[in-house]
């Protein structure tokens, strides 16, 4: 019969960033059970600690790093390697995945006194290309979740997987077999013993079974004696680096046992992640089922590439590379554990610090303001890259909007906002569809808001974007048709639109232009971050921006100022209009409309310039 070895393990507080909160969790958690540790020399554990840990521990709390370094020493402790800015590392170049667990790697090594070779990947989001970053960073092994495992690669033992020539061993987490409320500590035992039996190769070879467990349901077991069998052992009782419970069962470290095992599965393991955070088997469908995690992702590789293409001074390079590693945490792509406005913070938190790496980009060469075009998000169609002095926008030929504004210098996605709602689109509503639309924004019809427009012209010596775009209006189907230019300048956009009635019958509605701003400023609770004014009649008018607001004409001016970030949103109609300002959930929505009447073959012209004011730079005065 095969000895299992039984390996405890703490899950990783990968959601504990703030001080306060890491402080608070060694206070009441870590410091007790590392005192545990400490009088216990056969309690084994091995766990995963953040880098966010590890630097406040340096920091304030240098006595635990020194207990883990003895407990280290002495086979009892072993500590895991992550990725620095916890990231998914299959969405990174391999130089910025390489990069970030050599950090976290070094980090460890000296903190702890020792460089890890085990690996915990962030929430279980694995792909074969980490095998060769892996091999390369010197980890031996990490953790996978045996539920994301095919039933015959779970033999508890070791898998190892390959490569163009390097590969890696995988120690699956049995998940099924951690510790239930109010369980007893010997059927805990047998429930593993019948499993690791039951699943395990029949080659002699011990099995190896890792447990994870959270950091304060084992500090609870420990207080209520669930372990009591560790206490009747002292540092020289037993074999070494082994606590026996039975002839079957023993305890001991990932480490410890890999040390000596010699018996691995050769295996394939295909791209996944944790099926609790999503219902996507990997973390690409995740992306492209998520498109606020895409934008992020999009704007993180465009920077990569920036980077990677970037001859500037080391210095800076390397300041801009940590700001861009900072934008991969994990916790801004993956939102459906925390609250909508949680996940719109982090995403926001990770726009900011692209945007300060950009900056950083900028000022190490010879930058010159461009509109490029090509396939920036993956989705098979060309987009309009504006890189202008005073921000970064994407023009997207999917409704021929602005689906990404970030501004450079402050602030960070201005167009954060739902798939459906974007800066620059367009609807065209009969009275009733109006009514409903300036109560709470719902729109009921699609007539150029989903209509996926083509490149009529593209000047990229004038900044200038011709899009054309068809839809079809009211019951009666009415044929219509929209020009669309963007003439892109250092200071915003100039916005033409030209309506034509393509039908014989005469049109009747209100033409809409709408823009979408992200409220991502929580900090003051579910006040607006924005404030807005209007010049109306030629008077000046305040609006209350934390309610709705609508006037049916007469507005020849809108400014909507980021209080936080002292930046301005300048929109100039060409002709007064009637305009709306709606909060819709965590989106501050803007609208221009004109009411219109067309005749068969006839057309009308609108325009809209928006200006985007941003602090100027500071300059330090001299003594």
């Amino acid at each position: 019969m095969n000895n299992i070895k039984v390996c405890l393990q703490l899950k990783t507080d990968w959601y504990f960033t703030e001080p306060s909160e890491i402080e608070n969790r060694y206070l009441t958690i870590y410091k007790p059970l590392l005192s545990y540790l400490y009088s216990h020399p056969k309690f084994y554990l091995s766990m995963c600690i953040t880098s966010s840990q590890l630097e406040l521990y340096e920091k304030k709390f240098p006595e635990a790093l020194k207990v883990m370094g003895e407990l280290i020493q002495r086979h009892q402790l072993e500590v895991f390697g992550t990725s620095y800015y916890n990231a998914f590392l299959p969405l990174l170049v391999p130089q910025d995945r390489s990069g970030q667990i050599e950090k976290m790697s070094s980090l460890i090594r000296t903190t702890t006194g020792k460089r890890p070779r085990g690996f915990c990947l962030f929430k279980n989001v694995w792909s074969s290309c980490l095998i060769s970053t892996m091999h390369t960073c010197g980890i031996e092994y990490f953790f996978i979740d045996s539920s994301l495992l095919p039933e015959e690669k779970n033999k508890f033992v070791p898998l190892v997987l390959s490569e163009m020539g390097k590969s890696v061993k995988v120690i699956p987490v049995q998940n099924k077999l951690e510790i239930q409320n109010n369980e007893a500590f010997d059927n805990w035992i047998n429930r593993i013993n019948s499993m690791a039996n039951y699943c395990a190769l029949s080659s002699g070879q011990d099995s190896i079974c890792a447990i994870s467990v959270e950091p304060d349901q084992i500090l609870n077991l420990i207080n209520s004696k669930f372990f009591s069998v560790f206490e009747i052992f002292t540092l020289s009782s037993s074999d070494k680096y082994l606590a026996p419970v039975n002839e079957e069962i023993c305890f001991t470290t990932p480490g410890n046992y890999m040390k000596y095992s010699s018996n691995f599965l050769p295996s394939y393991i295909p791209s996944c992640m944790e099926k609790n955070s999503s219902d996507s088997d990997n973390i690409f469908d995740y992306l492209n089922k998520n498109p606020s995690s895409h934008r992020i992702y999009d704007r993180m590789m465009y920077v990569s590439n920036l980077l990677n293409s970037c001859k500037g001074d080391k210095i800076r390079k390397q300041a801009a590379r940590e700001l861009n590693w900072s934008a991969q945490n994990g916790l801004a792509y993956l939102h459906e554990d925390t609250a909508i406005t949680t996940a719109a913070k982090r995403r926001q938190i990770a726009y900011r610090a692209l945007n300060q790496s950009e900056k950083i980009i900028r000022e190490s060469g010879d930058f010159v303001d461009c509109v490029s075009v090509y396939e920036y998000n993956g989705d098979g169609l060309n987009e309009y890259i504006c890189q202008m002095e005073k921000f970064h926008a994407v023009i997207s030929l999917k409704s021929g909007s602005v689906n990404e504004l970030d501004c450079i210098r402050t602030g960070g996605n201005y167009a954060d906002t739902t798939p459906d709602r974007a800066i620059f689109t367009e609807h065209l509503f009969d009275k009733s569809e109006l009514d409903k639309y300036l109560v709470d924004g719902l729109v009921t019809n699609f007539v150029f808001s989903h209509v996926q427009f083509t490149e009529k012209k593209f000047e990229p010596r004038r900044n200038e974007i011709q899009l054309h775009g068809r839809g079809l209006y009211s019951s009666l189907n009415q044929p219509v048709f929209l020009k669309k230019k963007y003439l892109v300048s250092e200071n915003g956009f100039i916005v033409q639109y030209i309506l034509k009635n393509e039908s014989p019958l005469p049109l009747k509605g209100t033409f809409v232009v709408e823009s979408n701003f992200s409220e991502s400023d929580l900090a003051d609770g579910f006040n607006s971050q924005f404030e807005a004014e209007i010049i109306e009649k030629g008077e000046r008018v305040s609006i209350d921006s934390n309610s709705n607001f609508h006037t049916d004409e007469n507005v020849s001016v809108l400014q909507l100022t980021d209080i936080k970030e002292n930046t301005s949103f300048v929109f100039e109609p060409n002709e007064e209009s009637g305009m709306s300002c709606l909060n819709i959930g965590k989106i501050k929505c803007i609208s221009f409309y004109w009411n219109i009447e067309l005749a068969g073959g006839m057309e009308m012209e609108k325009t809209i310039n928006l200006s985007i004011v941003t602090p100027r730079k500071s300059r330090k005065k001299s003594n």
